[in-house]
């Protein structure tokens, strides 16, 4: 039970939550209703004013594989990504944005992507939904968008190159500059993950 309880997990899974209570819950319960088990869960509670700090601690009791961060102050999803990355310790890390969601299969075929193809991030595809949750069956090819929420990405390289601390925005295109320059970068057709445009989301505004 001990070697159990203190084993690394295969990947750490995190969400930096700022005034996300709209859809925070949606976010964790598809985290932890994953059925590849061999994770753990951080969540990085990032001074919202809303809310969403009571959501996080309610949803972190009685799991013992999911760790609550608090930070004092708002600091922005970049330099929260990097709280969570050096306090995570799986082999792969996955950002899940706080307004998306995951499949249930979505750790399992990133986790055998990425192991296949020994890249340094894997992209997968997704589906777009609404703010109510409404799903496109339209599939969103994986290089169309580069979003650093949903791909898996190697936790000794991310360690080393971090997200640019204090962008708050395109966050995602800044990490992609940087990695294809120097390490294999991998695609998975299969969609993983619901991507959510609403009125309040960067992507739309």
């Amino acid at each position: 039970w001990v070697y159990r309880h203190n084993a690394m997990p295969m990947v750490s899974v995190y969400t930096c939550a700022y005034n996300a209570e709209k859809y925070l819950e949606k976010a964790m319960d598809s985290v932890m209703n994953q059925r590849f088990h061999d994770f753990e869960y951080i969540i990085v509670e990032d001074g919202s004013t809303d809310r969403t700090p009571v959501l996080c601690t309610k949803h972190t009791r009685g799991w013992r594989n999911v760790r609550l961060i608090l930070n004092e102050k708002n600091l922005g999803l970049a330099s929260s990504s990097n709280i969570a990355i050096a306090a995570a310790r799986g082999k792969y890390v996955l950002r899940l944005d706080a307004d998306d969601e995951l499949m249930p299969d979505a750790l399992r075929h990133l986790v055998e992507r990425v192991e296949r193809t020994k890249a340094a991030i894997v992209y997968p595809s997704y589906y777009e939904m609404d703010a109510l949750g409404y799903r496109s069956h339209v599939k969103v090819e994986p290089s169309e968008h580069h979003h650093a929420g949903g791909a898996i990405m190697n936790a000794r390289l991310l360690n080393e190159l971090r997200f640019r601390d204090g962008l708050k925005h395109w966050d995602s295109l800044e990490l992609y500059n940087r990695i294809r320059e120097r390490d294999k970068i991998a695609y998975l057709d299969e969609p993983t993950f619901l991507y959510r445009r609403h009125p309040d989301s960067m992507s739309m505004n």
